[in-house]
């Protein structure tokens, strides 16, 4: 009986390997190919061309949460 079992999952073990092996091979194709160069303008958000100006932390009420909760609630009944 465990012969039979084993013969019915060598394909799922082939794919879950060849996840893995992909997974593993895109990782390291992108720390071997991926820029490693850093300085001041590498960490500034590009904001079309313009130079930033302030924080882009802002703080929201709670109003806001309130309605974009409702909004989801509201959407995925509509969903279903």
């Amino acid at each position: 009986m465990p012969d039979v079992s084993l013969s019915h999952n060598w394909g799922f073990a082939v794919f879950v390997l060849g996840v893995i092996a992909l997974c593993a091979f895109m990782l390291g194709a992108s720390s071997l190919l991926g820029s490693k160069a850093w300085g001041r303008a590498k960490n500034e958000p590009f904001e079309s061309g313009i130079l930033p100006t302030g924080s882009a932390r802002l703080r929201f009420s709670a109003k806001f949460y309130l309605v974009a909760m409702l909004f989801v609630i509201f959407d995925v009944e509509a969903l279903y």
